[in-house]
């Protein structure tokens, strides 16, 4: 499991999913539904948190904490498989990198966190 948890940690801090114009840009960002606080949890099968980090996105870039700070817009709540499935996803965005592949995406995205997340 230690290792599964560091394999999802080090996807989930793969910082060129944050440096594309969706996640960058904010009128993209918002329109996609993307907020500016958010945390995320990334659990263990059996609901025991693994590691959690946080996504500020602030002066048209994303940081991204190791752990909990702020006040969050949104709080995912992650095992391995959604993990998976979200890079899964917005690779695919990435390496297509057209207008229809990000409108996809964003498309997916917004059904798949209505399973895996809560606004705050």
């Amino acid at each position: 499991m230690v290792k599964a948890r560091k394999i999802i940690w080090e996807a989930g801090r793969d910082y060129s999913t944050m440096k594309n114009p969706v996640m960058t840009e904010n009128r993209k960002r918002k329109a996609a539904g993307i907020e500016e606080l958010i945390h995320v949890y990334l659990n263990f099968p059996d609901g025991k948190t693994a590691t959690a980090h946080t996504l500020i996105y602030a002066a048209d870039q994303w940081v991204v904490i190791e752990g909990i700070v702020g006040t969050p817009q949104r709080v995912f709540k992650l095992t391995h498989q959604p993990a998976l499935d979200y890079q899964r996803h917005v690779f695919e965005a990435i390496e297509t990198d057209t207008k229809k592949g990000w409108l996809a995406f964003v498309k997916w995205y917004k059904e798949w966190r209505k399973d895996y997340s809560v606004e705050s």
